[in-house]
């Protein structure tokens, strides 16, 4: 487990690497392998690694290069596993090792973490207007213009009223009581 914290943090891996046969070239059993679903990441991706050929119902440690500690998962009766990580959001662009180990076998694969692209949707945004983060529905785009008309009919219907109202006063105050 060590060998395999030192391999990660100095990053000396960087190809697959396959497992040791037993001399005469015959494999003593299934070769062990490590993919990933995707070779190429954009940051906050999902890492998937599936082994197979590993020790059967042995403790696998995973380490991820730039991850803070190693994972252990469990491979299954016939030394298969699955594990998925999700990439740090302010990730780096650059390659990262996947490692993963049983005791006795250790493999590598490499993921390339691809550019963020917030750069190039700030850039453009800056100069145009904004636009809204959900599908534009008709209420969407006509809601705001909508409650702003309705906002202002209610306006003016409360100054006719309030005018009204204050000629009426007006007319009272100017009558002379006997003639009302």
């Amino acid at each position: 487990m060590s060998l395999v914290l030192l391999l990660a943090a100095a990053g000396a891996l960087v190809a697959p690497v396959a497992a040791a046969q037993t001399p005469g070239g015959n494999a003593a059993s299934p070769t062990p392998v490590l993919t990933v679903s995707d070779p190429q990441i954009a940051p906050c991706g999902t890492i998937t690694a599936t082994g197979s050929g590993f020790r059967p119902t042995s403790e696998i440690t995973v380490v991820v290069s730039g991850g803070s500690l190693p994972d252990k998962v469990f491979s299954d009766t016939a030394g298969a596993f699955t594990f998925e990580t999700t990439v740090k959001c302010d990730q780096l662009s650059g390659v990262v090792p996947v490692q993963a180990g049983d005791g006795s076998t250790t493999l590598a694969v490499q993921v390339a973490i691809a550019a963020p692209k917030a750069t190039t949707t700030l850039a453009a945004s800056a100069t145009t207007e904004p636009t809204s983060t959900g599908s534009a529905s008709p209420f969407d785009r006509w809601a705001v213009p909508v409650a702003r008309t309705a906002l202002l009919v209610i306006m003016a219907v409360e100054l006719v009223v309030l005018v009204r109202w204050r000629r009426r006063r007006t007319r009272l105050r100017q009558t002379p009581l006997d003639a009302r």
